[in-house]
């Protein structure tokens, strides 16, 4: 837990909240978060530094794809962590 001014990102402050208790030796394996600590950079970022897994739900999906329902949405896409490699939903791999 974190108390920050109004104006601070919930996101912002989960790095920090990490490596204070990774100086007490209190690191949970897995870390439950509100939709406000689930953004890619900062789940990948737990698992790197801390090996963490952040859990929570995810943001709404804002892509003219996901409002059109026009050719395909974030949330199709299969992202493989481990192979670092993203699957879209025709089976073709990230080759980058």
């Amino acid at each position: 837990m974190a108390t920050t001014t109004a104006n601070t990102q919930d996101s912002q402050v989960l790095p920090g909240i990490h490596t204070r208790l990774s100086r007490r030796g209190l690191l949970p394996a897995e870390h439950l978060v509100d939709a406000g600590c689930t953004t890619l950079p900062h789940l990948e970022q737990a698992a790197l530094e801390h090996q963490v897994t952040v859990s929570g739900p995810l943001r709404s999906n804002p892509t003219r794809q996901q409002r059109q329902n026009d050719g395909f949405a974030r949330d199709e896409f299969h992202i493989d962590y481990d192979r670092q490699q993203v699957t879209c939903p025709q089976g073709q791999f990230s080759q980058g």
